[in-house]
C-alpha cells in the first residue's frame, strides 16, 4: 500500500511537472511575469491582511468577537507556519524541482539559487495561505472561497510552474494548512488567550498596534528575512565549529 502510495505522487509530481514545462521556454517575459506574480508579497499576504486589518476595525456586530477571531487566525497562521518549517527540518531532505527532477525545463529567466537549501516538503506557501483562506471562509463564506481560489491560481500555481515545488509539496502544505487552522476555528474559538490579547489593546494601545503591524508584515512576507537571517546564522555556526577541525 505505500508503495503504491509512493508511486502514485510520484506519477502525479511528474505529470504536473511535464504538463507545464511545455510552456516554460515559450517566453522569457512571460516568465519573468510569473515569477513577479508569484513571489508578489502585496499579492500574497498583503490582501489577506488587509481582511483582518478590516475585520479588526469592524463596528458592526459583535466587535470583540470579530477580534478575538482575528486573533485567533493570526495565531493559528503562526503556528501553522513553524509547524510547516519543523516538518521541512524534521523530514528527509526534499529537493525542488527546479534543481532535482528529470528532464525539468528551466523557465526562461528564472534563476532562484536562494532556494537549494531550503527542503521543499511540505509547501510553507500553502500551509499559510490556504489556512488563512479557510480563516478567510470562517468569517465571510463567498470571501473565503475567493481566497482559496486566489490562493490556488495566484499563489502556488506560479510555484509549480517554475520549479519551486512539486504538487505533492503543495498538496501536504494544503493538507497541514487547512486541518491546524480548522482545528483552531473549531476548538479554541473562546480560549482565553484570544481573550487577554484583546483587552491588551485596549491598555497599552500604542504598544499593541506596534507589534500587530510588525506580525501582520512579517506574516505578509512569510517571516522571509527572519527565516534567512536564522539560516545563514547557523551556516556561520557550523563553519565556526567546523572550522577549529
Amino acid at each position: 500500500m505505500l508503495r503504491f502510495g509512493l508511486s502514485w505522487i510520484g506519477f502525479l509530481d511528474t505529470a504536473v511537472i511535464q504538463f507545464l514545462d511545455q510552456f516554460a521556454d515559450k517566453s522569457a517575459t512571460v516568465n519573468i511575469l510569473v515569477r513577479d506574480v508569484g513571489d508578489a508579497d502585496l499579492l500574497k499576504g498583503g490582501l489577506f491582511m488587509v481582511f483582518f486589518w478590516w475585520t479588526w476595525f469592524r463596528t458592526k456586530g459583535d466587535v470583540a468577537a470579530h477580534r478575538r477571531y482575528v486573533v485567533l487566525s493570526i495565531l493559528g497562521a503562526l503556528a501553522i507556519v513553524l509547524a510547516a518549517r519543523i516538518m521541512q527540518l524534521s523530514l528527509p531532505f526534499h529537493d525542488r524541482p527546479i534543481f532535482a527532477a528529470t528532464n525539468f525545463v528551466m523557465p526562461t529567466g528564472v534563476s532562484p539559487a536562494n532556494l537549494r537549501h531550503w527542503s521543499s516538503l511540505p509547501s510553507d506557501h500553502a500551509a499559510l495561505f490556504f489556512a488563512l483562506s479557510l480563516a478567510v471562509w470562517y468569517e465571510v463564506r463567498s470571501l473565503g472561497y475567493l481566497a482559496m481560489i486566489w490562493t490556488f491560481v495566484i499563489i502556488c500555481l506560479p510555484r509549480l510552474y517554475l520549479g519551486y515545488h512539486y504538487a505533492s509539496d503543495v498538496i501536504a502544505g494544503t493538507v497541514l494548512g487547512f486541518v491546524m487552522m480548522a482545528a483552531c476555528q473549531q476548538y479554541l474559538r473562546n480560549w482565553k488567550l484570544t481573550e487577554r490579547i484583546v483587552e491588551w489593546e485596549t491598555r497599552h494601545r500604542a504598544l499593541f498596534y506596534g507589534v500587530a503591524f510588525f506580525v501582520t508584515y512579517e506574516t505578509t512576507i512569510l517571516f522571509r528575512d527572519i527565516r534567512q537571517l536564522v539560516g545563514d546564522s547557523m551556516h556561520l555556526v557550523k563553519a565556526v565549529l567546523i572550522a577549529p577541525a
